[in-house]
């Protein structure tokens, strides 16, 4: 009888190694969930990513919210 251990935590955002728009969806989801150092870093990756015209529009939104998340930290260091 085989023991069942669930996904391995390594393959389970496989698909957003290659997709800029899931590295999008991960910094969102870590915002919510007050991670803002790990959605940044998710944001630069998604960055790294988004070549080409085809990505236009996602590497600005990605830019967009980087630039949002960096103004916050800076105004928090500033308080």
């Amino acid at each position: 009888m085989r023991a069942f251990f669930g996904p391995s935590v390594a393959r389970v955002r496989d698909e957003a190694d290659t997709d800029p728009g899931g590295r999008y969806a991960d910094a969102v989801g870590l915002l919510v969930d007050g991670h803002e150092q790990a959605a940044r870093r998710a944001l630069e990756c998604g960055l790294a990513r988004a070549t080409g015209a085809g990505h236009a529009v996602l590497r600005a939104c990605l830019a967009d919210l980087a630039a949002q998340l960096d103004g916050e930290a800076a105004l928090a260091r500033l308080a």
